[in-house]
Formats: structure tokens, C-alpha cells, sequence
């Protein structure tokens, strides 16, 4: 028989992957799939201000076995918003093996490492364009409109808004690309293609890459 923890998860892995019942094609049935993984990853979302330490490694497999799920569903529809989340959290639940020391700790995101959605730089790319767009929204103040700013005296306060959305996005990226095994050269390179895309002060992009330094005598080419 089963584990309570496996059956839970058989369930929500059987209702993230089940075809919709008004969805007569593939076009249809990848994004319902994906708008379900979506709400699972919402869900644990919530559930990290609650607990984020899990009891045994059956149920934190069990969870891994859902979020494997979720991320295949999620690339299916071309969802990057929801695996972001996803990077993230899986850096936060975990099951101790020792004495509470985070080196003897095993991680979700140990369990979800290999999955492809890590190794697209592609991913990367889409994923923190869409959380700095949905930061710099957040950001703004009421009655902003891009085209009075641009000639106004606020117009260096709302572009050091959007730069400090930037880097903190950008930052958090980083280290979820780090922690799913993205080569120092990759990050850093993202790093700079985005401070330039946005237009971050050269220290901006100095205090990032910090982090990730290049062994001496190598270069990242943009």
C-alpha cells in the first residue's frame, strides 16, 4: 500500500496532469494544466510563511515528485512565471539529516535539479524580464505616467526606482540559477545582458557580480 504521502501526491500530481473536461485539443489542455500547476505553486507559496521544514525525506520526495509535475505542465504551456516561484521555494523547504546545520540538510531543489526548465537560458531570460516588469509595476506611484515622468523633476526618482527593481530581481535570479547549477560564465553573462538592458549604474552590475567571480585569465563575452 501506499504511504499517506505518496497517495497525497499521486492525487495532485493526477490533478495537475489531467486533460480538462472542456479542452478538446492539445492547444487547450497544455495552458489548463499549466494554470493548474500554477495554483499548486500559489498554494506552497503560502504554505512557506507557515513551515518550511518537513517532518521526513518521504514527504519532501512526495513533494518533489509534485513539483516535477508542475514544472513539466508549466513548460507545456510556456509558463515561466510560476517555475520562477518555484526556483525560489524550493530553496526554502527541506528535511533535516543531521543536527540542524544547513550543510546537512537536504533541499527540494536537490530533487528538482535535473529538470530541463533549469538548463534553458532562455528560461532565465523570460522569467526575470517578466518578475522585473511585475516589480516595476508594483513599484509605481499613484498617478504615474511614463510620459510626464520623462520630463519632470521626479524622472531620476522613478528611474532609480525601476534600477533598484532591477537589481533586486535580477540578484534574486542569480542566485536561484547558481543554486540549479548554472555555470559561473551563464550567470554572469545574464547578469550583464540584463544591467544593460536596463540601464543599471556600472556599480549596480560591480556589487552583482561579485558573487560570481571567473577564475583569473577568464572572460565573460556578452
Amino acid at each position: 500500500p501506499l504511504s499517506e504521502p505518496d497517495a497525497v501526491a499521486d492525487r495532485v500530481v493526477a490533478y495537475v496532469s489531467q486533460g480538462d473536461r472542456f479542452a478538446f485539443s492539445t492547444e487547450r489542455a497544455a495552458p489548463a494544466a499549466g494554470a493548474r500547476a500554477a495554483a499548486v505553486i500559489r498554494a506552497l507559496n503560502r504554505q512557506r510563511s507557515r513551515q518550511t521544514a518537513l517532518p521526513d525525506a518521504l514527504r519532501l520526495r512526495a513533494l518533489a515528485r509534485v513539483c516535477l509535475a508542475c514544472l513539466d505542465a508549466c513548460a507545456r504551456a510556456n509558463d515561466v512565471r510560476a517555475p520562477a516561484v518555484l526556483a525560489m521555494l524550493a530553496q526554502t523547504f527541506y528535511v533535516d539529516h543531521g543536527e540542524g546545520a544547513r550543510d546537512e540538510r537536504l533541499y527540494l531543489g536537490d530533487l528538482l535539479a535535473q529538470h530541463e526548465t533549469w538548463a534553458s537560458q532562455q528560461f532565465w531570460e523570460r522569467s526575470t524580464a517578466s518578475a522585473v516588469l511585475d516589480a516595476v509595476d508594483a513599484s509605481r506611484l499613484e498617478g504615474d505616467r511614463h510620459g510626464d515622468l520623462l520630463f519632470s523633476p521626479d524622472a531620476r526618482d522613478a528611474a532609480r526606482r525601476v534600477h533598484l527593481c532591477v537589481h533586486a530581481q535580477l540578484a534574486a535570479f542569480c542566485v536561484s540559477m547558481k543554486a540549479f547549477g548554472a555555470p559561473l560564465a551563464e550567470i554572469r553573462r545574464h547578469a550583464v545582458r540584463t544591467c544593460s538592458i536596463y540601464q543599471l549604474p556600472a556599480e549596480d552590475l560591480r556589487v552583482l557580480l561579485r558573487e560570481y567571480d571567473e577564475p583569473a585569465g577568464e572572460e565573460v563575452i556578452v
